[in-house]
């Protein structure tokens, strides 16, 4: 093990030990068995990383946003799941099609829940993590729903798109397609190579500012007349009962987090 990062996490455990009061150097010192310079310079890279804070009158530390933050990301994950799960469940019965609810975090795709189709012939949606922003539905609704400066961040690990969205390669194309997204509410994709289709939506969580979708995926197969809409609409009604569950397993969200759920068209990827 790493001895730093070790004891980082240590002075962390400590911190949230002691609350709103927090903990003075000498402390945090004789608990970790540190000598006061060692423990003051551990203690100002936490507060200078946003994981620790410093009290300017009573020079206390205490737990800072940033591990706050961290806390309130995993029970959020923890409360979506709870309230996606039977509404997926229900989806998945009702249009007999593969759906899965996608979560934005830390740069990454990650498949929070899938209920995969019974049918003989279906789309497999495995629960990963991947990168997959580009190529997949639930990963360009996401990318479209990110803030400038995420996404701006994001596109510099994961590069431009490939030829897998001819649309959005070219120079300023791919803002153009997130703004026709985020206008349409929708993301429809046809992968004709692999013979299926993938419609995604966005989940828009109460008092909360995490970017997820609601996807579903079918074989091209079964397409027929008004079936794309149908998809459509049911996800949106999932999609509205997600948030409506995870709202009422809540705190009351402060005036400023509340967030507006609307219908929209739809985007059509080719």
């Amino acid at each position: 093990m790493i001895k730093s990062v070790v004891k980082a996490f240590r002075a962390l455990e400590l911190l949230d030990g002691a609350g709103k009061r927090g903990l003075g150097l000498g402390e945090v010192a004789q608990q970790m068995g540190l000598k006061a310079p060692s423990a003051h310079n551990l203690l100002a890279t936490l507060v200078e990383l946003g994981f620790a804070a410093q009290d300017t009158d009573t020079r206390n530390y205490s737990l800072g946003e940033r591990a706050g933050r961290l806390g309130r990301q995993r029970h959020t994950v923890g409360l979506l799941a709870g309230a996606a799960r039977p509404v997926l469940d229900d989806l998945g019965r009702r249009l007999g099609e593969t759906v899965l609810l996608a979560l934005y975090r830390a740069r990454r795709r990650h498949t929070l829940l899938t209920v995969e189709s019974e049918q003989a012939l279906r789309v497999v949606a495995p629960s990963i993590v991947d990168d997959s922003f580009h190529s997949t539905a639930t990963g360009r609704m996401m990318l479209a729903l990110l803030p400038v400066a995420e996404r701006q961040a994001l596109m510099g690990e994961i590069g431009p798109p490939d030829v897998g969205w001819p649309e959005a390669q070219r120079p300023g194309a791919l803002e153009l397609r997130l703004k026709e997204i985020r206008s349409a509410g929708a993301v429809i994709l046809h992968r004709r190579a692999a013979h299926t289709i993938a419609i995604a939506v966005p989940l828009l969580i109460p008092g909360s500012s995490a970017v997820a979708a609601l996807g579903c995926y079918y074989p091209s197969a079964r397409s027929q007349e008004g079936r794309e809409e149908t998809v459509l609409l049911a996800l949106r009604d999932a999609a509205e009962a997600i948030a409506l569950r995870f709202e009422a397993a809540s705190p009351p969200p402060t005036p400023h987090q509340g967030q507006r759920r609307g219908r929209t068209g739809l985007v059509r990827e080719h």
